[in-house]
């Protein structure tokens, strides 16, 4: 009977899988903490700054921020994305502030993977987009993936430095740039960037109660990428129809937009057969503002 309890023991011990729940202070390497985390672990940081980036969470993973305490990341030098998720997808990051300042920061949080949370994040004065949801492969409108959601984050600030990192020109850094579907923008602020405050490609993105203000000469929203609402416009837009009326685009005033099936992509040099303005002035019965096209960064 004893041996087959020790027998019973020795499996429930290597087959059971606990999550690791890891907590660093300043000072203290969190790659070196992510490198070893899987699926399931959560990583907690306590207030403070941190002097790192191109931070790689694994699928599945968590990292926060210490409730009530301020954690920044902010490396000086050599400029990489603060979160380079790739690929990885359920991935959560919440309660902390990604600091371009010291000059070390290319994108705030980047992703080509999906079903991951942005939450409770401030991202200032990067080089290059704030917050950047990609493609599984190749950007282009359509391509699928996604199905992440930022939730309450504030980005400002981005390019405000010089708009470069990894290749951007003035006028390309975004608040938020978009391209995989199938995305949620909730309860967020973006001012005060180079670029567009929100630049979506993506199809079925779905903005809700975001506040978009002050952005490099009166950038507000594109949707999807060339459709152009300036920060006087609140815009509620189904993909195919929609109304935009004067208002202010800023804190407390909300823009509800949901982004269905992409329009086709505009080309690429200006052509007399892109109708651009007026083809949204008949649309929205609204004076169109300016149309840019804005390639991909």
């Amino acid at each position: 009977m004893s041996r087959l309890c020790l027998v019973l023991l020795l499996v429930t011990t290597t087959t059971t899988a606990t999550a690791a729940e890891v907590t660093l202070s300043p000072g203290q390497s969190i790659s070196a903490a992510l490198s070893r985390m899987g699926s399931g672990d959560t990583l907690t940081l306590r207030g403070g700054t941190y002097n790192e980036n191109n931070l790689h969470p694994p699928s599945g993973s968590t990292v926060q921020g210490a409730l009530g305490e301020a954690v920044v990341i902010r490396p000086v030098g050599n400029a990489a994305p603060g979160f380079e998720l790739g690929s990885a997808s359920n991935v959560t990051i919440r309660n902390l502030k990604v600091d371009g300042s010291g000059g070390g920061i290319s994108y705030g949080i980047r992703t080509n993977g999906g079903g991951s949370l942005i939450e409770n994040v401030t991202i200032v004065d990067v080089q290059n987009q704030g917050i950047a949801l990609y493609c599984p492969g190749d950007n282009h409108t359509g391509c699928g993936g996604g199905g992440n959601r930022v939730v309450g984050v504030h980005v400002s600030g981005s390019g405000s430095a010089g708009c470069h990192g990894t290749t951007a020109q003035s006028g390309y850094c975004h608040g938020i740039y978009i391209y995989s579907n199938d995305n949620v923008i909730q309860d967020s602020e973006f001012d005060h960037n180079n670029g567009y405050g929100i630049q979506t490609y993506g199809a079925h993105t779905v903005l809700k109660n975001d506040s978009v203000h002050n952005n490099g000469d009166g950038r507000g929203v594109t949707i999807p990428g060339y459709r152009a609402f300036d920060d006087n416009t609140v815009v509620n837009w189904d993909g195919a129809n929609g109304s935009a009326v004067a208002g202010e685009f800023h804190a407390g005033v909300t823009a509800n937009v949901s982004v269905s099936s992409p329009p086709p992509m505009p080309p690429a040099e200006p052509s007399t057969a892109f109708a651009g303005p007026e083809l949204l002035q008949q649309a929205l019965n609204v004076v169109a503002p300016q149309v840019e096209v804005v390639g991909e960064t």
